[in-house]
């Protein structure tokens, strides 16, 4: 009450406004649109403060309605963080911000997608469904048909003509094994250097997140995301004993 007493002054200081956002957001009371609205107009009154920076960095991690809203809210997010960082290396919030969107670099770039061919099969003028050539799509020619009445119908040759190659002739035991994918002819793109680099930077942003703020409970959440996504349970191992 006290805080919505002062906030309802028009001299209210940016202070009174960031402490009803914590409020909204921390306790029971909990009301995300209040928040917003509150630290939208701490950060109106005082837009260089490093707390009211953060607090509104917190607030934006909220799960977006839809893709597009979450990609938008990342890159602000981002920038956000970032200029906290510039002005205060410490900022374990930032930090931890960082860590997680290079944690989705990561997730992104280690993956490799393989698709199956699409072919068609070239008939000979008897009408005959004999495959006597298989031609690559990108390599397209004419499929010749025979005189009406002698074979296929339309249908029957938009149907029988076009098909997909298997997908199982991979052989796909692991989805990312990049190099299996290679050599059984699939193309991919190899992105394994960027996957590496994210990783490093993810590690190195969430260790710097834990260095200054060793109890935060979602730091060490995501390390344990991003050591499960790298099999590298020995070290999660290690981090988790820290935790407990």
């Amino acid at each position: 009450r006290l805080l919505l007493r002062a906030t309802s002054q028009d001299d209210a200081p940016a202070e009174a406004y960031y402490l009803l956002s914590r409020v909204y957001y921390e306790t029971p009371m909990r009301d995300l649109g209040e928040a917003n609205t509150a630290i939208n107009r701490a950060r109106s009154l005082d837009p260089d403060n490093i707390d009211y920076m953060a607090a509104e960095l917190q607030l934006m991690r909220e799960d977006s309605w839809n893709f597009l809203s979450e990609f938008v809210n990342a890159q602000k997010r981002l920038s956000l963080a970032e200029k906290i960082l510039r002005a205060d290396s410490t900022n374990s919030i930032a930090h931890e911000e960082l860590g997680t969107q290079y944690i989705r670099d990561y997730f992104v770039y280690r993956n490799a997608l393989a698709l199956p061919n699409l072919e068609f099969q070239r008939l000979d003028r008897s009408g005959g469904a004999e495959r006597d050539e298989v031609v690559a799509a990108e390599n397209s020619q004419a499929v010749t048909a025979g005189t009406p009445g002698d074979g296929p119908t339309e249908t029957e040759l938009a149907a029988s003509d076009f098909s997909f190659n298997s997908a199982e002739s991979l052989l796909l035991d692991d989805r990312f094994d990049i190099e299996t994918l290679q050599r059984q002819g699939a193309g991919t793109l190899d992105l394994s250097v960027r996957a590496e680099r994210a990783y490093d930077r993810a590690i190195g942003h969430l260790n710097a997140a834990l260095d200054y703020d060793p109890r935060r409970y979602s730091i060490y959440e995501q390390l344990m995301s991003l050591y499960a996504l790298a099999d590298d349970y020995e070290t999660a191992l290690d981090d988790l004993t820290e935790m407990y």
